[in-house]
């Protein structure tokens, strides 16, 4: 009477495991970019709604609405002056991991209109992303986001570069 093998031999299970292992090991630092981009572009679509949303707010208020990236650029905030002459914070983002900001300067929306007093951008950078984005702010209060460098899924205008004047 012979029995019936039933299930995989010991070595039939090492190999699968190895072969397993190898194509992780392939894999694992595209995935890790993948990540990376998807962060800084979660980051950069956030910050555009915010724009959004603080000129929304300026003229639904009638104040100024002031967007600051913080010193260490991990956060930012959206704030306005009340009647009593107090700063109010409307919102503050806090960025995920290893993600940065860089601002040129204050974005500020006016009261009236929402058009921005102060333009600026500001650039989302993941150093494991290999680019990074600019999230620009027009005098009519109008975001727009661009690629600096790298590639982006949901970003295909590449941002445009200023050549030195003769």
């Amino acid at each position: 009477m012979t029995r019936a093998g039933r299930g995989f031999t010991l070595p039939e299970v090492l190999v699968t495991i190895a072969v397993i292992a190898i194509l992780a090991l392939v894999v694992m630092p595209n995935l890790l970019s993948l990540i990376a981009k998807a962060r800084v572009e979660g980051v950069a679509s956030e910050l555009r709604t915010d724009l959004q949303y603080a000129k929304a707010e300026a003229i639904r208020l009638r104040r100024d609405v002031t967007v600051a990236v913080a010193s260490g650029g991990g956060s930012y905030t959206l704030s306005y002056v009340d009647d009593a002459g107090v700063t109010q914070v409307a919102k503050s983002v806090s960025l995920p991991s290893n993600t940065t900001l860089s601002a040129s300067g204050m974005i500020v929306f006016e009261r009236l209109r929402g058009q921005a007093t102060s333009t600026g951008e500001v650039t989302v950078t993941n150093p494991s992303a290999g680019g990074s984005l600019k999230v620009s702010v027009n005098a009519v209060g109008t975001p727009t986001t661009c690629a600096v460098s790298g590639s982006f899924y949901g970003v295909t205008t590449s941002c445009p570069t200023v050549s030195p004047s003769a």
